[in-house]
């Protein structure tokens, strides 16, 4: 029986185990409501109050293993920090301009070491984008000037990549290459809109991901809000059927969601919309942050938790006069399948 809520991850406010949005957080992992949790650093408060809190999420859940995930990528995107009581790593950029790759190995070792031990499953990262490099122009908002990518050579972000993933997964821990089909030339951040790459992407972005794929180092791979007209006029690749057919062109496995409350979805488009399209593109994981951060300043945006009724209502209309959404649904399953096995 296909279960829709294995494929919801959401975010919430509390950090405390008696904070009433996160008792309701275990009630929807306790009736398979939801697949799973993303922290941000506003969650976290202290290594043992994290470790604590997730592990209430592991005895709800119980016997299913829900995917418990964070970005943890070092530099400005780190939810584990100093700030509370972790340690600081490097970002990808500098990693690459002072490490070889078995250094970053070494590196993203202890920190995979540290995310198993507070109790996660699976981190989004690395990042695969290629940075821009443009003498008159400037780096993509959201990667480049945070220096998120390893760099403008193909082979050194897949270098660095693989450091990334093989370290997690000495530990256990789920990787998400990230941002299909390539952020890293954009010239804006998709947590402010929608970001159009038609003019502005170049081929070259998907290599990493596609070489990446064919040597087995993606667990799942991440899909941006970006919209490129040469392909699909009317969605961004995150809800785009014809541009998930091109990746599943050479990947099979997990594809999940980059936020669909950033900006670039919630200004655009009803719940309604991206439901079905997700649907319809196969997406595997739908990412919910429930962070008002995440959404370009989006007027009236309101966390709410009758967000998941919301969402199972729509999709069980949509199953209802869509019947060829079933199989999409069917193949997902199958995917989501394989990789709980992994954990």
């Amino acid at each position: 029986m296909i279960n829709v809520g294995s494929r919801l991850i959401l975010g919430f406010s509390g950090y405390s185990p008696e904070d009433e949005d996160l008792r309701q957080i275990r009630d929807y992992l306790r009736e398979n409501l939801i697949g799973g949790v993303i922290l941000f650093a506003y969650n976290i408060h202290s290594p043992q109050q994290v470790t604590e809190l997730i592990q209430g999420f592991y005895e709800a859940s119980f016997p299913n293993k829900p995917l418990i995930a964070l970005d943890q990528e070092g530099g400005r995107v780190q939810r584990l920090s100093s700030k509370n009581g972790f340690h600081d790593f490097l970002s990808a950029k500098q990693i690459a301009l002072s490490l070889t790759p078995q250094q970053a190995y070494e590196k993203y070792k202890a920190m995979a070491t540290i995310i198993k031990a507070a109790g996660f499953n699976l981190n989004f990262g690395p990042v695969v984008d290629l940075e821009y490099e443009k003498p008159s122009g400037q780096p993509c908002p959201v990667i480049g000037a945070l220096e998120r990518s390893y760099g403008t050579d193909v082979e050194d972000v897949i270098l660095y990549a693989q450091a990334f993933v093989e370290a997690h997964r000495q530990q256990g821990v789920l990787t998400s290459l990230k941002h299909y089909p390539g952020h890293g030339f954009a010239a804006y951040d998709s947590h402010k809109g929608l970001v159009d790459i038609t003019n502005t992407y170049r081929t070259m972005e998907e290599l990493p991901f596609r070489e990446l794929i064919q040597e087995g180092w993606a667990d799942m791979v991440m899909v941006a809000h970006l919209m490129n007209r040469q392909i699909d006029d009317n969605y961004p690749a995150s809800l785009s059927p014809a541009i998930l057919k091109k990746l599943r062109a050479y990947y099979d496995g997990v594809t999940v969601s980059d936020d669909l409350h950033m900006g670039a979805i919630i200004q655009n488009f009803s719940l309604e919309d991206v439901l079905q399209q997700t649907l319809r593109a196969g997406m595997d994981l739908l990412v919910f942050s429930n962070n008002s951060k995440a959404t370009g300043g989006a007027k009236d945006f309101q966390q709410s938790f009758a967000l998941v009724d919301k969402i199972h209502r729509i999709i069980s209309e949509l199953r209802q006069k869509h019947q060829e959404l079933e199989e999409c649904l069917k193949v997902s399953d199958e995917r989501l399948t394989k990789l709980k096995k992994k954990l």
